[in-house]
């Protein structure tokens, strides 16, 4: 069971990742999406892919079995939990709040959410960003070392590395470019940790 629910949550997981990856490229490089129809295409594949990541993390680590691997499956999903968390609260007040006050012409009054550069909901997102690259880390130090978890390992460490470019960009903007690197890992360890699910059982 714990097999078959790991691989459906992560391929949604992947699904989500992508469709949000896709949003975003689009609506960065176009510009044509009016608002807020653009920061919903964002956000609403957003929402959904923190509980399928959460439940794929909670399925990893069910299992590990050898002992001394157990804590860094522990450490990646409680730093998933921390992600889930966080972008959950950013998300909702987009959702709920902001996208709902723009519709009805009173943007102006839900300014402080939303999510621009220095703002609080802007940080709560890239912390919770920063902390789904270390439960990916984490994810990457539970695995075992096999041929057939090769490339799931190093798309997780590819992933894992970001924390600090991510967390980083809050301070230093720029860094948001090479954080950009998220849409190329996430997806393609999500879909690798799907198949490792399938493959398992």
């Amino acid at each position: 069971m714990t097999l078959k629910i790991g691989s459906i949550s992560a391929w949604l997981a992947a699904s989500f990742a992508t469709v949000y990856s896709v949003a975003q490229l689009f609506v960065v490089l176009t510009k044509v999406t009016p608002p807020p129809w653009d920061l919903f295409a964002i956000v609403f594949p957003s929402i959904l892919l923190a509980p399928a990541y959460l439940i794929s993390m909670t399925c990893l680590r069910d299992q590990v079995r050898q002992s001394e691997r157990k804590i860094m499956g522990d450490l990646a999903l409680h730093f998933g939990l921390l992600y889930a968390a966080l972008v959950s609260i950013a998300y909702i007040t987009q959702l709920a709040v902001v996208i709902p006050a723009i519709l009805s012409g009173q943007g102006q009054e839900v300014e402080p959410f939303a999510m621009t550069a220095g703002r609080f909901i802007t940080a709560v997102d890239g912390l919770g960003y920063g902390f789904m690259s270390i439960s990916s880390l984490f994810a990457a130090l539970c695995l075992p070392q096999t041929p057939q978890t090769r490339f799931l390992r190093y798309s997780f460490l590819g992933h894992g590395f970001l924390a600090p470019v991510i967390i980083g960009a809050l301070f230093v903007t720029p860094l948001m470019y090479l954080g950009a690197l998220w849409i190329v890992f996430v997806p393609s360890s999500l879909v690798l940790l799907a198949r490792y699910f399938k493959h398992s059982i």
